[in-house]
């Protein structure tokens, strides 16, 4: 036995006094969650309510939930408990670009928070990303062979430098920080060693310089490369540049326009080649746009290929996207053909969500005459800020033909327009807008089996620029003419003999 005197005795006794009020503490506790009723729980509504994730676009992607939950992927709905702050998160599977929420008080693009207070439904869109027309091949090396192989920006500037006619020089995978090339030897090749235009990327950065390339002989081919940020152009064309040959090339971001043809003095450039190629303008690539300092109306000076002063050009197969001013002024057209041209062919492009689509002439100064624009495929979204124009113009420009092409613009009032006294001999049939084919300004033009009512629930996936029939439309199926310079599609299908469709995509 254990005695205790004093103080220590009542320490000792009061210690443990409090831990015999604690235990019985808690076994009334525990009896009344036992035996009686819970008074705290009937603040507490444990009703679940039912979320669920639908998808739609012509993408893909998942949708996952914090807390965990929904995985959609495979797993769209579940049900959460009243009051629970759910929070929706979106990714897109690689080629695809998450656009938006809707339903469930969602929007925007960011994450989407739900208090869960009844059962919701909330839409997720993904759309495929804007591919280019991929259509066609890289150079075959047995044809260009190399003669001089590079791997860096100074063995690229030195092979440029003493580059000798009937010379290839092949670039190795990587990144080249480069710009203000002159190429002035005939019958050579620059393009990538491996034919992967996205590995081989000449990057600029924007260094004040002139143009990436600029071409002063002729039959140069560039070709199989990425062309980035250019002070001026990726690639001018100028002084006696008869036969370039510019094909699959991805060109991002110039300051000025992505491709310039033009004559120094006498000295043309005609029977040019733009093929297979992607050119586009990034949000980051509009803030850099030059403005043209000889006038104070041309505040976006850019567009895609611009050619003046050059005869039978063939733009053919390439893809145009997102190149627009947001400060209130006007690019010039992404295929512009004026001041002394003639004859070109401009077929099977697709243009997306850019400004002004294809232009034969501009204004009247100077002409263009003859050539033909078909098959070619334009939209813009109309809910993109910014100035938009017309699909296809022609303007102060003879006997030129535009046929089978779609155009569906967002923006503009009119589709397709033939402008100015002196536009004549125009032909213009067999093309599938959804606004007017418009006469302005005194132009003429014969027009026939043109559908001006298209609407987008006609189109594939519209809202990316996929203009093609969506299913056998019959306001655009079997309504158009033979024309002789049109036996094919946009996608290389044959023509239907007698009665072709309109538009750009022959419905199969």
């Amino acid at each position: 036995m254990i005695y205790f005197t004093g103080q220590t005795q009542r320490r000792y006794l009061y210690k443990n006094l409090m831990k015999i009020l604690l235990w019985v503490n808690v076994l009334l506790l525990s009896a009344c969650n036992s035996g009686g009723k819970n008074h705290s729980d009937d603040t507490i509504d444990r009703t679940e309510y039912l979320l669920a994730i639908s998808k739609t676009g012509s993408g893909a992607g998942i949708v996952i939930s914090n807390p965990d939950g929904l995985d959609c992927g495979d797993d769209c709905s579940e049900s959460f408990v009243a009051e629970t702050v759910v929070t929706l998160s979106a990714a897109p599977d690689s080629g695809s670009t998450f656009k938006g929420w809707s339903g469930g008080g969602c929007s925007g693009t960011g994450d989407c928070q739900i208090s869960m207070d009844q059962e919701y439904a909330v839409i997720a869109d993904f759309e495929k990303n804007m591919e280019e027309n991929s259509s066609c091949e890289p150079l075959n090396p047995d044809d260009f062979p190399c003669d001089i192989l590079v791997s860096n920006a100074t063995e690229l500037e030195t092979a440029i430098n003493n580059l000798q006619e009937n010379e290839t020089i092949c670039l190795e995978d990587g990144e080249y920080a480069m710009g203000n090339m002159f190429i002035w030897a005939s019958n050579t090749t620059i393009r990538s060693s491996s034919g992967n235009r996205d590995a081989v990327i000449i990057d600029n950065a924007y260094r004040e310089s002139q143009s990436i390339f600029s071409v002063r002989a002729d039959h140069v081919t560039i070709s199989d490369l990425t062309l980035k940020r250019a002070w001026w152009h990726a690639i001018h064309v100028s002084g006696g540049g008869h036969f370039a040959n510019l094909h699959n090339l991805h060109i991002i971001d110039a300051r000025e326009q992505f491709i310039k043809v033009n004559n120094n003095g006498a000295q043309r450039n005609d029977d040019g080649t733009l093929s297979c190629s992607f050119l586009e303008l990034t949000d980051t690539g509009r803030e850099f746009i030059q403005d043209n300092p000889t006038s104070a109306s041309l505040q976006c000076y850019t567009g895609g290929i611009d050619v003046l002063t050059a005869d039978n050009w063939l733009v053919k197969n390439n893809t145009f996207k997102n190149i627009y001013c947001n400060n209130g002024y006007l690019p010039t057209h992404m295929i512009l053909f004026w001041q002394d041209t003639s004859n070109p062919t401009v077929e099977k492009n697709t243009i997306v969500n850019c400004a002004r689509g294809i232009g034969f002439g501009l204004g009247t100064s100077k002409t263009h005459s003859g050539g033909i624009i078909k098959n070619n495929m334009i939209y813009d979204d109309e809910t993109l800020y910014g100035t938009f124009d017309v699909g296809i113009g022609i303007e102060n420009a003879q006997n030129v033909k535009v046929c089978n092409n779609t155009v569906y613009v967002g923006h503009y009032f009119n589709a397709i327009e033939y402008r100015f006294s002196g536009t004549t001999g125009t032909q213009i049939f067999n093309n599938l807008t959804n606004h007017t084919i418009a006469e302005r300004n005194g132009g003429t033009a014969d027009l026939k089996n043109n559908v001006t009512h298209a609407q987008a629930s006609w189109f594939s996936a519209i809202t990316e620029g996929d203009l093609h029939l969506a299913y056998d439309v019959p306001e655009a199926v079997d309504q158009g003419i033979d024309i002789p310079e049109v036996t094919d599609d946009i996608d290389g299908e044959k023509r239907d003999d007698g009665n072709p469709d309109t538009g750009a995509d022959e419905y199969k």
